[in-house]
């Protein structure tokens, strides 16, 4: 069988520079990113230098994050995050976090 090789209609090639699924065009003009300041990007840097270091800081910001949720009941944030309580009550040591008498979260 012979297949009929027609060239793209204009039509067909400015399809062909859209984004798929967002019905955007690649080649429009957007406005570009501003880049970090010097300062920004070496505190940025600084604090997140490695993967290892950024998952750390998600992970323990995370679990801040869904003790306050849960008003520091360990069973319900573990229950929540999926997590076994015994290791959550290991990542909450490691990480240094502690309610303070007023209920707060605090970080050693």
């Amino acid at each position: 069988e012979a297949v009929s090789q027609t060239p793209l209609s204009s039509g067909a090639a400015a399809a062909s520079s859209q984004v798929p699924g967002t019905g955007v065009d690649s080649a429009s003009s957007a406005a570009p990113a501003q880049p970090l300041s010097s300062e920004e990007k070496e505190q940025e840097d600084a604090a997140l230098s490695t993967y290892r270091d950024a998952k750390e800081h998600f992970e323990k910001e995370f679990l801040i994050k869904k003790l306050k949720q849960y008003g520091w009941n360990i069973s319900k944030t573990a229950e929540a995050i999926e997590m076994e309580r015994s290791n959550l009550h290991r990542k909450i040591k490691a990480y240094g976090i502690y309610q303070n008498r007023s209920g707060d979260m605090d970080q050693q």
